[in-house]
């Protein structure tokens, strides 16, 4: 009896499937499934966080990110391999002001030693240079940095930190960053360019 029960099952899921495929049913779920997939990534490209639909294929992106407790959006340049992370700080970690000044690699340590929990945190931070960045449409400062992470293989950075202020009362973290002095401002600047608010 229980044969004849799973040859009975066998016989009304291949009639059904042959229903399904005869009414056109796997053109109707690639098309709907292509439609959810579509949304999808318009809704990705335009976050909270920016509007990246205008971003060059080269920039691979990964709205997933949290770093430290804040949302964030993490970044790559496929071909060199340089990263980029833009943070959401609901609380004011930098300002603009911070970034012209002197005292940033001060501000950024102190930034560093509350976040000791994370393994991969530099333990030396060095501001190069100041200089601008055009990034969400405006002009705003920007430091070029060096950096070590002792606990990676290649723990070399060099790359630059922006502030973006926005009038919501929350700034955006830029942060660009590549290992062995392989960082390109050029690059930063395409890709911190192209997003907008």
């Amino acid at each position: 009896m229980g044969c004849l029960k799973k040859i009975f099952k066998t016989i009304i899921i291949a009639f059904a499937v042959i229903g399904f495929v005869s009414v056109g049913g796997p053109e109707w779920v690639s098309q709907n499934v292509g439609k959810l997939m579509e949304n999808h990534k318009n809704l990705e490209q335009k976050s909270e966080l920016g509007d990246f639909s205008k971003l060059d294929s080269e920039f691979e992106i990964d709205k997933s990110m949290n770093l430290f407790g804040y949302k964030g959006v993490l970044a790559e340049h496929n071909v060199s391999g340089q990263k980029f992370i833009i943070l959401d700080s609901k609380d004011v970690l930098l300002t603009e002001k911070d970034i012209k000044s002197d005292g940033l690699e001060d501000k950024i340590m102190s930034l560093i030693k509350k976040q000791r929990r994370n393994s991969i945190t530099p333990s030396e931070f060095k501001v190069t240079s100041h200089s601008t960045l055009k990034a969400y449409g405006k002009t705003v400062p920007c430091a070029k940095f060096t950096a070590k992470i002792k606990k990676m293989p290649m723990g070399n950075f060099n790359g630059m930190i922006a502030v973006v202020e926005s009038d919501k009362k929350n700034n955006k973290v830029l942060i660009a960053a590549n290992q062995n002095n392989k960082y390109s401002q050029l690059i930063t600047q395409q890709f911190f360019g192209q997003i907008s608010e």
